[in-house]
């Protein structure tokens, strides 16, 4: 991938900065020391490197991918990959589960994957038993058939998920 830089002047001084797509988003790195530039972006391509291979669910050599078959009974993962994870389930903690690191397969299944382009989706409500519609005001009420209703409400995925000290 071409580097694109670019030098400019702000109240500290010179800046350089370069920019480049990754999983559908710009990326950028701007240094105040321009000659540091190609090492500060190097840096940060090998710290996304790490990051996709060890959690990209688009790609079918991540960590993610080889071990999920066998998550469910427990696995053992990676530093990376552990940081990760711990950092996606503090997020979903702190945002009362509408940032949530288990949620890949609802998205595929709304149509996000690698080349689409889809709506940003900020939450998608987890109901635990389904909601009757209105009855309109110009419309009868028709009776409709039982839905079958859950025992139990949904426990939301990444509550779910447990982490324990490796070796």
């Amino acid at each position: 991938m071409a580097r694109s830089a670019m030098a400019g002047t702000d109240a500290a001084g010179a800046t350089a900065q370069t920019s480049w797509s990754v999983w559908e988003l710009e990326a950028s790195v701007t240094v105040t020391d321009p000659g540091q530039l190609a090492a500060a972006e190097d840096i940060v391509r090998d710290v996304v490197a790490a990051v996709d291979l060890a959690c990209s669910r688009f790609r079918a050599d991540s960590e993610l991918m080889k071990l999920q078959p066998r998550m469910a009974r427990g696995v053992g993962i990676s530093p990376m990959f552990r940081l990760l994870l711990e950092r996606a389930l503090d997020a979903a903690r702190m945002t009362g589960g509408d940032v949530d690191p288990t949620l890949g397969a609802d998205l595929a299944a709304l149509g996000h994957g690698p080349g689409t382009s889809s709506p940003g989706i900020t939450s998608v409500p987890v109901l635990s038993q389904p909601v009757p519609p209105k009855p309109s005001s110009t419309q009868p009420s028709m009776p409709r058939p039982a839905s079958p209703q859950p025992t139990e409400p949904r426990v939301p995925g990444w509550s779910r998920v447990r982490s324990t000290p490796g070796p």
